[in-house]
């Protein structure tokens, strides 16, 4: 079965493409602004999907509340941190892990910070986002692995 990343010019242009050959259709505008138009709908689905899903907060019992606080309020806490990722599997580069927790938690403030992680192949920055992923409660998480523009 063939895929094609609707967010890759060089796949839809195939796809239109192909689409016009197998179909003898002339109008190559009119497919691209059809495409455009399914690109949108399937946006705003996404857009909706997404909005309920933040709309679903779980609450948090005093329990989960007084272990949190007790959590921020560690003298340690940094230690701590760097012991969770190395008990999950990720031992190397304290100062990566420790920043990297810095900037997932920071998805929650007005203006969160943001990270680009440059290495040579093979380095490990998968291992570390996978690591920091797991650190972060699933209902706040949202991953790209590949965009562009």
């Amino acid at each position: 079965m063939d895929s094609i990343d609707l967010y890759k010019n060089r796949d839809r242009q195939n796809f239109i493409y192909n689409i016009m050959d197998k179909f003898n259709i002339k109008d190559q505008l009119q497919l691209e602004n059809d495409l455009n138009q399914i690109i949108e709908v399937i946006e705003k689905q996404k857009e909706k999907k997404e909005k309920e899903k933040k709309r679903v907060k779980p609450e948090l019992t005093e329990y989960q509340k007084d272990i949190g606080l007790r959590f921020l309020k560690n003298p340690n806490l940094v230690d701590e941190i760097e012991e969770d990722y190395t008990k999950l599997g990720y031992v190397r580069e304290k100062k990566n892990k420790i920043l990297l927790y810095l900037i997932m938690t920071s998805r929650l403030m007005d203006n969160p910070l943001h990270s680009i992680l440059i290495s040579r192949s093979g380095a490990g920055k998968s291992l570390l986002v996978d690591v920091t992923e797991e650190l972060c409660p699933s209902e706040d998480l949202v991953s790209i692995s590949d965009l562009s523009a």
